[in-house]
């Protein structure tokens, strides 16, 4: 199955969400998973921000920044190290002490690839590669989501076949072994059910990176 997860290095629960994925789910139901951005600072601008949230804008404009990077990377074909790239971002921002300020060149020489691409990083030409990648996972999940958003692509019962998404799952912890896969296929029945569009509840933990394995 051919799945798109789109993430943005600075969100905690999509950290989460995606060695959740990666991990514990794509090794037991033969997922081939596309690595892409999506990124908060496009997903806020124009908003009104309450003061709590207005306090991560220079966080997004870095993270932001990464993404150029990302996008560097998926160009040159390389999009099979994306996520060990993720991993690299996200290991110095969610659990290293330097957090956002961290040495870009280190993490993608950790991650296998060419330091040469830290450049992208304030390179502007890279903007608008984010910017349709965010605009692809709001195709798919819609215009009031936020990170992760998880794309499927879904053969319908004519037999062509299309993209469909959602924003989630949002877990605080990662979930393993069969409780794993068990959300996993509940999730993708949803998905091929024309006209499901939302379950929610209100979130009562936070999110819990120690469960995160690095």
């Amino acid at each position: 199955m051919n799945v798109r997860f789109y993430f943005d290095p600075l969100c905690p629960w999509c950290w989460v969400t995606a060695q959740w994925l990666h991990d514990e789910v794509a090794p037991h139901r033969d997922i081939d998973i596309d690595w892409r951005p999506i990124s908060l600072k496009v997903r806020n601008e124009g908003k009104e921000l309450d003061e709590g949230y207005r306090k991560y804008l220079p966080a997004m404009e870095r993270s932001f920044k990464l993404l150029r990077v990302v996008e560097a990377v998926r160009a040159d074909g390389r999009r099979d190290l994306v996520h060990d790239l993720y991993v690299e971002f996200g290991r110095h921002i969610h659990h290293d002490t330097d957090g956002m300020d961290f040495d870009v060149s280190r993490a993608l020489e950790k991650a296998g690839l060419d330091v040469g691409y830290a450049a992208a990083y304030d390179d502007e030409v890279w903007d608008d590669a984010v910017r349709a990648s965010t605009k692809e996972a709001e195709d798919v999940a819609g215009d009031d989501v936020g990170t992760p958003i998880i794309a499927y692509e879904v053969e319908g019962e004519d037999g062509t076949r299309e993209w469909k998404g959602y924003f989630g799952p949002v877990i605080p912890e990662v979930i393993r072994g069969q409780a794993a896969l068990d959300l996993w296929d509940g999730l993708a029945a949803l998905i091929r059910t024309d006209g499901f569009y939302e379950l929610k509840r209100t979130r009562t933990k936070d999110v819990d990176l120690t469960t995160v394995r690095i």
